[in-house]
């Protein structure tokens, strides 16, 4: 469990994966899937936001994805986007349900994420999951820093130290 420094208002318990394959309880968010047969990273997570509507935290989600007010992803500057589904909406309040892709910096890879939120008692719940789409045993955390990326606080930062993170509107 890790906590931030933001009075731990926010705890993350992140299950990240490179050799090993989780099977999900039914009734969780499954992963976007991977065209790759065998292993390939990915990263599942289940993040609590204690006070926070979902319709909130989803917000600052997609305002970040979208790069608005010049929002830049402190992980290696990779390009955000939304994916639409077959109804061609990308994101449905009533299905609290967001869906993109993240293009890595240097532009050779591109992870798939798929997130769900619930509103339970207090705040919102968000389960998520980063995917590669390529080959690729250890990902130095990446499909993590997808995820983390679109809801870490400005007080968040990397264990070196760098890469904080930009809030929009809503710090958690």
């Amino acid at each position: 469990m890790i906590s931030s420094s933001n009075n731990d208002a926010l705890t993350v318990m992140p299950i990240i994966f490179g050799f090993f394959l989780l099977l999900l309880p039914s009734g969780l968010l499954a992963c976007p899937g991977s065209p790759v047969a065998g292993f390939h990273a990915k990263c599942e997570m289940t993040v609590s936001f204690p006070g926070s509507s979902c319709e909130k935290v989803m917000n600052e989600i997609t305002d970040r994805a979208s790069g608005k007010n010049g929002w830049i992803d402190p992980h290696n500057g990779g390009t955000y986007t939304l994916l639409q589904d077959d109804d061609d909406v990308s994101i449905r309040s009533s299905s609290m349900v967001i869906n993109g892709s993240r293009l890595t910096g240097n532009k050779k890879y591109t992870d798939l994420f798929d997130m769900s939120f619930v509103e339970e008692e207090g705040g919102c719940v968000m389960q998520a999951c980063s995917e590669s789409q390529v080959r690729s045993y250890l990902d130095f955390s990446t499909n993590y820093c997808n995820l983390h990326s679109l809801y870490c606080n400005s007080s968040s930062s990397s264990s070196s130290g760098d890469n904080k993170c930009s809030v929009i509107t809503h710090e958690f």
